[in-house]
């Protein structure tokens, strides 16, 4: 049950719930949700990944369908629609945390590396995000932007955006992961698939990104302020 004592909006409540892999938690807080707003598709959304999560995938079928009756073009529940069907969610993620799968994310000198996210999107679609998520480089203006399913998600720093685009119009490919998730910090993991005989191999990363994303104190990655969401960026993608 959500907790009543607290500040937080059941929203959010059940946002974070599901960033801290609460699944059982995440299940009640949107059914309560949903008993006063049951036309809330997000919430109906997060209620279906739960289930997804907690090896329900009937379930999370009947969640997927009912956004998608309110909203045919709902693209987070067409793409976890198909994760419902029984030969997929048989081998459905359930780990405890939605940043602890085991995959490898080894950075390559000049052709991978792991990178911080600026300007995170919603909440709702942070949430849908988990470790080892394929997802999409969008060139806009000189900013390059990483969405799911047409969702903006956040944009790479402004050095490594304008380096990339250039190397993209030349005709390089890149392969984007979700290294980690959550509320205040987006990783990816891009990793250069293509190169171009063009630009004569120049590295995709260079060990000045590796500078640029240190703080002048000297110490970690910088991150980005906690919930930025600006829906003029979004609406650009």
């Amino acid at each position: 049950m959500a907790d009543q004592s607290s500040n937080q909006t059941p929203e959010r409540l059940a946002i974070t719930a599901a960033l801290t892999a609460r699944w059982d938690d995440a299940i009640n807080i949107n059914q309560e949700i949903l008993v006063n707003n049951p036309h809330d598709t997000s919430a109906l959304n997060r209620l279906g990944i739960a289930y997804l999560k907690t090896k329900q995938p009937g379930n999370a079928k009947k969640m997927f369908l009912k956004v998608l009756d309110l909203d045919p073009f709902n693209s987070i529940a067409k793409t976890n629609l198909k994760k419902a069907s029984p030969k997929f969610s048989k081998d459905y993620d359930n780990t405890t945390l939605l940043s602890n799968h085991t995959f490898s994310f080894i950075e390559e000198p000049g052709k991978s590396k792991v990178i911080p996210l600026n300007n995170l999107g919603e909440p709702n679609v942070v949430a849908t995000l988990y470790t080892g998520l394929e997802v999409e480089l969008k060139i806009a203006a000189r900013k390059v932007k990483v969405a799911s399913n047409d969702k903006y998600i956040g944009c790479l720093p402004d050095d490594i955006s304008v380096h990339l685009i250039r190397l993209v119009k030349a005709g390089y490919k890149y392969q984007t992961l979700i290294k980690s998730a959550d509320t205040n910090s987006i990783q990816v993991y891009i990793k250069e698939v293509k190169n171009s005989k063009r630009l004569k191999g120049t590295p995709s990363f260079t060990f000045n990104h590796d500078l640029n994303e240190m703080d002048s104190s000297g110490g970690g990655p910088t991150q980005p302020p906690l919930e930025i969401y600006d829906p003029i960026v979004e609406s650009e993608i």
